[in-house]
């Protein structure tokens, strides 16, 4: 095999990598969601009892193959002050609570940070609306 045909099969055996990590990421806070809310106070109009907010994902100086691979799959997004938004792990959060959106996160993290230990640690970043 060529060294052009050998660089190109890594990057695409990296590239599935990445797709099947985020999947599973990506059902990992969907559950977690879920079985927050399970367990959550509501309100009588059925939203969970909790400050208003969200939280997402960040990594600061990622690798330039995890980053160009997420980039290429519309994953990840340029933030401010060298951090990189990973992913949209919240999506399925359907409250307007900080504590689920943060739940689903770490659960996000979790399944990113078994496959890549690699890459630089993987921050949840939350905010109160």
């Amino acid at each position: 095999m060529s060294k052009a045909a050998e660089k190109a099969a890594d990057k695409a055996a990296f590239k599935e990598r990445v797709k099947q990590a985020f999947d599973e990421a990506e059902t990992a806070a969907e559950d977690a969601y879920k079985a927050y809310r399970a367990s959550a106070q509501l309100t009588p109009e059925g939203h969970i009892k909790d400050t208003c907010g969200s939280a997402s994902l960040v990594i600061y100086k990622p690798s330039y193959q995890f980053r160009t691979t997420l980039q290429a799959m519309d994953k990840i997004s340029r933030g401010y002050q060298g951090a990189w938004g990973l992913g949209a792990f919240n999506r399925s959060v359907h409250d307007q609570s900080i504590t689920a959106s943060e739940k689903a996160c770490e659960a996000a993290r979790d399944v990113l940070e078994k496959h890549f230990p690699e890459e630089p640690q993987i921050y949840i970043k939350s905010f109160v609306d």
